[in-house]
C-alpha cells in the first residue's frame, strides 16, 4: 500500500453497456417477485458497514464488507459479461470487484499501486473489457480557489 487511506483501483469498461433505466426496471422487477428478506433491511445492513469502516485510515483489504452494489445481480441478468468482467478480477487478485453504478464499468480495488499496474495487465488480456484504465485516489473535493466577491 503507498499510504494509508489512499485508494488504487483498475476499472474495466466491458464491450457492451446497459440502459440505467433497464437496470432499475429489472431491479424493482425483481423485488416484487422476491420482496424477502427486505431491500430495506439489506441496504441498512449495507450501509452500516459502510459508515463504520474508518475511510482515511483503514486498509484495501478492510474494504470488500462495505463495496456492495445491489444493482449488480440485475445488470448481470441483463448483460452476463458483467459477470465474466467481476469474476475476471477477482482471478487477477484483485482485493475486491465490483460494478460501478447500474454498470456495466467494474472496479476492482487494488492493494498499492504496483498491484493495479499488475491488474490493469491481466486485465488487458480480457476479451470482455474494450477498454482497462488505472485510477487513485482520494482526490481532493471541491472548494473555492477565489473569493470572486
Amino acid at each position: 500500500m503507498d499510504k494509508t487511506g489512499d485508494w488504487n483501483w483498475v476499472l474495466g469498461v466491458p464491450i457492451a453497456g446497459l440502459s440505467t433505466k433497464s437496470v432499475f426496471e429489472r431491479f424493482d422487477h425483481t423485488l416484487a417477485r422476491s420482496p424477502s428478506p427486505s431491500a430495506e433491511e439489506i441496504y441498512l445492513k449495507n450501509w452500516q458497514n459502510c459508515i463504520e469502516l474508518p475511510w482515511g485510515t483503514c486498509h484495501p483489504e478492510d474494504l470488500p464488507s462495505a463495496l456492495v452494489n445491489d444493482l449488480e445481480g440485475p445488470s448481470i441478468q441483463l448483460l452476463p459479461d458483467v459477470e465474466i468482467a467481476l469474476r475476471a478480477g477477482k482471478t487477477a487478485g484483485a482485493v475486491a470487484s465490483l460494478m460501478s453504478g447500474s454498470g456495466s464499468t467494474c472496479a476492482f480495488l487494488a492493494r498499492d499501486e504496483t498491484h493495479a499496474r499488475s491488474l490493469m495487465i491481466e486485465l488487458q488480456k480480457e476479451t470482455v473489457f474494450k477498454e482497462v484504465l488505472m485510477a487513485s485516489g482520494p482526490l481532493e473535493g471541491v472548494r473555492v480557489l477565489q473569493d470572486m466577491r
